[in-house]
């Protein structure tokens, strides 16, 4: 992206007439990195990088995403449509955006503070599911996940480091090897 889209003078005629834009190199920053993940996982339902996350003055997320391509294409929006549509809607409806992400960032530190398993036997039964498909798609024998490519998104380990410690010795210790070695780097 940083070379297809935040090099290119249009892009960044629009970037700039609307929106401070800050890098946040996420291996110095690993912390601010993990806050605004933990958002685009949650209002997405998946993340990645290169990740573009569109925050309140007060540094609260309204709005991400992973890859957006710098004009429409493939049925994904472009940067050039996105980024005078975010602008409009921060202009009209500035206040909404406001107590939304003020929900959304409670939302996100009650889950975070709730820790795995925190949300009852509902929330319980969710992370089970979720386990049980992960651990379907591991191949022991050759590592890795399912088909090319074999890598799960940089949530997995995490997700299964968590649900090793509600789990306990109950987690396959092929799969707690994976997990930390996976999230060790």
């Amino acid at each position: 992206m940083e070379r297809e889209s935040y090099s290119n003078p249009a892009i960044a005629e629009l970037l700039n007439r609307s929106f401070v834009s800050v890098k946040v190199d996420r291996e110095e920053r690993p912390d601010i990195d993990n806050e605004y993940m933990s958002f685009v996982e949650a209002s997405t339902g998946s993340g990645g990088w290169p990740m573009n996350v569109f925050l309140t003055p007060d540094l609260k997320p309204f709005f991400g995403g992973t890859y957006f391509p710098p004009a429409d294409k493939y049925g994904a929006t472009g940067l050039r449509t996105l980024l005078p549509r975010i602008a409009d809607v921060w202009s009209k409806q500035r206040e909404e955006i406001m107590r939304s992400a003020d929900s959304i960032t409670e939302k996100l530190q009650q889950a975070v503070n709730s820790g795995v398993g925190g949300g009852g036997p509902l929330h319980a039964n969710s992370l089970d599911k979720t386990y049980e498909q992960i651990r379907q798609s591991y191949d022991a024998a050759n590592g890795g996940f399912g088909e090319v490519p074999r890598f799960p998104r940089p949530v997995v380990p995490n997700f299964l480091l968590r649900t090793s410690l509600r789990a306990g010795p109950a987690l396959e210790p092929s799969f707690r090897q994976w997990a930390e070695k996976t999230r060790r780097g």
